[in-house]
């Protein structure tokens, strides 16, 4: 039976790290669209779905497609999936594993997913899988590539004890991560209604050192409009609280530019620095954080090998649910139609 296309919906799936539940909440999330025939899309952002851990070998789980779905993905990852399927359109976009191409499965089994790594790429990308009739579009991604996923409408964060084995540092994580994304839009129009300064790049505390004489004086805008590092925006907020700055406002491109860098933490105390001092942070573009998943599982190293463990699943959901207000799911203990239905 033909899939039936829903609201074109694209759904970001983020691993905070490698084995923390990410391609286990796609399957679930794949399953469940077959089970309401909806039609889904489905690419990544980078390189995802071989069959064990490339550095700890233990097994992981593949990523489960189904007949009709619409998937992007590079030409070399076809030679080592399960899946059969029908070339549609050759994109002229490439990967180390070779052209992205959109394809259509053919009958159920496993494929292997390597998809674009820029965020132009990924849109042009998305509106292809749009344009076959693709409904629910979700895409694979992880911290280390996180800069394409402002192409989402909704995100997903997956996190656990392969990120970390501190339940409270885990916590304290993903409170940051969401109290990043609960930061307002900016309004319409607010770049041309104030004096604003537009600044693509701030990389090194030193170029918050360049820009003092601008925004020391009179502009009530700071629009960083690619990206700031976790040293910029260290020296930015000191600004605030060491001299006078007249800039009012400081916008970005969205969350993920502030999620680029280990410390996630750290970031978000240097926010809460500013919001101090009454500075307006705010984005141009904001998807939704649907929910998180919490997996217990990590790998120990015992001897020369890796071992399957797993922290205290019952307490990694209490303290998650304690920090965040976003839902917190265990997967493989959730009905998937809770799931599916909690990413719109």
């Amino acid at each position: 039976m033909k899939k039936v296309p829903q609201r074109k919906t694209v759904i970001g799936i983020v691993g905070t790290a490698k084995n923390t539940g990410k391609t286990t909440t796609l399957n679930c999330l794949l399953k469940e669209a077959a089970r309401r025939n909806i039609s889904v899309g489905i690419t990544g952002i980078g390189y995802d779905g071989e069959e064990a851990d490339t550095v700890t070998l233990l097994p992981k789980p593949r990523i489960n497609v189904q007949p009709d779905s619409i998937v992007a993905t590079s030409e070399r990852c076809l030679d080592i999936s399960t899946a059969p399927v029908e070339i549609l359109h050759r994109t002229g976009l490439y990967t180390s594993l070779g052209e992205i191409l959109i394809t259509r499965v053919l009958r159920a089994g496993l494929l292997v997913i390597a998809g674009p790594g820029k965020k132009e790429e990924l849109r042009i990308i998305l509106e292809k899988l749009k344009q076959y009739e693709a409904g629910c579009i979700f895409v694979d991604g992880s911290l280390n590539r996180i800069a394409p996923m402002s192409a989402a409408d909704s995100v997903i964060f997956t996190t656990g004890g392969s990120r970390s084995t501190d339940i409270a540092l885990l916590s304290s994580e993903m409170h940051a991560i969401e109290s990043l994304f609960i930061l307002p839009l900016a309004p319409a129009g607010i770049l041309s209604a104030t004096e604003s300064v537009d600044v693509p790049l701030l990389l090194e505390a030193g170029d918050v050192d360049d820009l003092l004489p601008v925004i020391g004086h009179g502009l009530k805008t700071l629009f960083i409009s690619k990206y700031i590092s976790p040293a910029a925006l260290v020296r930015l907020s000191d600004y605030y609280t060491n001299g006078p700055v007249s800039i009012q406002n400081i916008i970005l491109p969205d969350p993920f530019v502030l999620l680029m860098n280990e410390n996630i933490v750290h970031t978000h105390k240097s926010i809460l620095k500013l919001q101090k001092h009454s500075i307006t942070v705010s984005y141009r573009c904001l998807p939704k954080l649907a929910y998180i998943t919490a997996n217990p599982f990590f790998p120990e190293y015992t001897g020369n090998t890796y071992s399957p463990q797993f922290l205290n699943g019952t307490e990694l959901l209490m303290q998650l649910r304690r920090s965040c207000s976003t839902p917190v799911f265990n997967t493989q203990e959730t009905e998937p139609s809770l799931l599916f239905n909690a990413c719109f």
